[in-house]
């Protein structure tokens, strides 16, 4: 069960110096933290939306909650890897079938760097330990410079993502 959650700031708070909001996902929610979503309206995507509705319909929609009036926001993301699925970030305590997919997970990091409001990231829930690979196998594309296990250098790219990386 996989739910990418964004809040918008508080209104109090949404002057153009200090907004902030956060873009996360949860594996799956707890009866309190369903409770805190449904009393604090906080707006969820869940991987059937994202099966529905495309990675990228559901980024416009984001965006357009965050900042509904074109404000350019400052945006803050705090990044848990266990949102992507397994399959290709394995060293996280917390694995769940069914998450984002390599793609899908740069796309949104990419997307939130193209608005040019994205001044802070986390990335949290690596842990190196629980890797049963120590390298990552290199295929045609990688950075040869992004060296370490899987799961870290896939961290190093999703922060690569949001720090506005392209292709071309």
């Amino acid at each position: 069960f996989f739910f990418l959650m964004i809040r918008r700031p508080p209104r109090s708070t949404q002057s153009r110096s200090s907004a902030a909001s956060d873009v996360y996902k949860r594996q799956d929610l707890d009866p309190l933290e369903k409770e805190v979503v449904r009393k604090n309206k906080i707006k969820f995507f869940s991987m059937d939306d994202v099966e529905e509705l495309g990675t990228g319909k559901i980024m416009e929609e984001t965006l357009k909650y965050l900042d509904p009036e074109g404000r350019n926001y400052p945006l803050h993301v705090s990044w848990d890897v266990d949102a992507i699925d397994p399959t290709y970030c394995m060293a996280t305590g917390t694995r769940a079938r069914g998450g984002l997919t390599y793609r899908e997970g740069n796309f949104i990091l990419r997307r939130l760097a193209r608005t040019g409001n994205l001044v802070s990231m986390d990335l949290v829930e690596i842990n190196p330990e629980l890797e049963e690979k120590e390298h990552r196998e290199v295929l045609h594309g990688d950075d040869p410079d992004i060296v370490g296990t899987p799961t870290v250098c896939l961290g190093v790219e999703l922060v690569r993502s949001a720090l506005g990386y392209n292709l071309v």
